[in-house]
């Protein structure tokens, strides 16, 4: 079962290059009342794309949805990409990636059978996910206080009998 009250989306493929104030544009561009707050946005283990996680003032649709990116401006032909939208959050997801010279521990979050890979770590009714929000400044490092920790959750579809 999905997370109820606020829903929260995670948005894959996003360009490493993007900042945080690029997605919000992006979504404002393709969701034009729904108001986005972008709460992370990591590189993936693979480090070829981000992954982010937003909520919407307003309501956004549920599911999955892919939408294209706009091409750069080039004479070269190119694959389209796309960015994909969804709530289900299976696979891995990083909530939370560190410069390689900070990087001491990796942390996998798994949800318990029926659970939700994002609404199980989170508060009900709320937009507060202990993962995401409080975890990172919890594992510090002794000499510097800095995180040292990428933060991942997973999710699989899964059911209780």
């Amino acid at each position: 079962m999905p997370p109820k009250g606020v829903k929260t989306f995670r948005l894959r493929g996003v360009p490493l290059r993007w900042s945080t104030g690029d997605v919000r544009s992006f979504l404002e561009d393709h969701y034009r009342s729904a108001a986005p707050i972008v709460k992370s946005l990591a590189p993936e283990i693979d480090a070829k794309f981000s992954t982010a996680t937003v909520t919407f003032g307003n309501a956004a649709s549920s599911g999955s949805t892919r939408i294209l990116l706009p091409k750069p401006p080039s004479d070269r032909p190119s694959r389209d990409q796309y960015i994909t939208l969804d709530d289900d959050f299976y696979g891995v997801t990083t909530l939370f990636a560190l410069p390689p010279e900070d990087y001491k521990v990796g942390v996998v979050a798994i949800s318990g059978l029926g659970g939700h890979a994002f609404g199980s770590f989170k508060e009900r009714y709320e937009n507060y996910m202990w993962l995401r929000d409080a975890l990172l400044f919890d594992l510090t490092r002794d000499d510097t206080d800095r995180p040292m920790a990428r933060v991942m959750i997973y999710g699989y579809k899964s059911a209780v009998a």
